[in-house]
Formats: C-alpha cells, sequence, structure tokens
C-alpha cells in the first residue's frame, strides 16, 4: 500500500521477479484462463458421472468479470432480467449493456432474505 503496511511475502516478491526476468509469460494469456488453472478446476469439480476437460471450463477476472460473460452470454436485446432486491448493481449495469432491461424482485429480511416468489412469478414475462 501507499503507507508500507502490507508487505508482499518475500518469496512472493522473488517469484515475480524471476517470472518477469523469464520472459516466459510476458504478454497475453489465453483468454479463457491458464491451461494448467482450467485443468486443475476440470480435475477437481468432475464426477464419474461427469467428467470435464481444461477446454469445457473458462476461468473469469474475479466475480464481475464472471457475471459479465454469464450475462453476455444468457441475456439479448430487449430481454429483461430478474435481479433481486437488494443486490449487486454490477447487473443491471451488464444487462443494460447488452439493450436488455432490468426488473428487481425483493429479497424478504423477515424470512432469512429469500425471494418474494409471488412478487417474482408477477415479473415474468
Amino acid at each position: 500500500t501507499a503507507f508500507g503496511n502490507l508487505q508482499a511475502p518475500e518469496v512472493l516478491s522473488e517469484t515475480m521477479v524471476s517470472l518477469v526476468r523469464g520472459a516466459k509469460h510476458n504478454g497475453y494469456g489465453n483468454s479463457a484462463g491458464a491451461e494448467d488453472a482450467r485443468a486443475a478446476v476440470a480435475k477437481r469439480f468432475s464426477t464419474p458421472h461427469c467428467t470435464y476437460k481444461a477446454s469445457d471450463i473458462i476461468v473469469a477476472s474475479g466475480c464481475s468479470g464472471a457475471l459479465e460473460l454469464a450475462i453476455n452470454g444468457i441475456v439479448d436485446e430487449g430481454d429483461n432480467l430478474l435481479v433481486p432486491k437488494p443486490g449487486f448493481p454490477l447487473y443491471q449495469v451488464l444487462a443494460e449493456s447488452q439493450g436488455a432491461s432490468v426488473k428487481e424482485y425483493d429479497l424478504l429480511p423477515s424470512q432469512g432474505w429469500q425471494a418474494d416468489l409471488a412478487q417474482l412469478e408477477s415479473l415474468v414475462d
């Protein structure tokens, strides 16, 4: 930080310097994520009934990146996206960037933040 109160571990600093000097990873990586990371995710979530390959996996850049991939993949211009209220404001930004609109349904604090199912149903086109 600017105040020097959050120092990185020395092993991290040394590893970063080594990677930069090695020039193997300088430049753009695979936009779906590093192959070894995707393979590890595929192995971790495969079951005897459902086996994943690295090519089945997309590693996003954080939660916002994952939401963008998901919403862009399911929303078309003119669609309505139902989102919880209170909720995450990025849902609306991403939906509207695709030409969709957003309808909010209530989460009920008195019921453990469960969705108001009657209201939700009334919002479905």
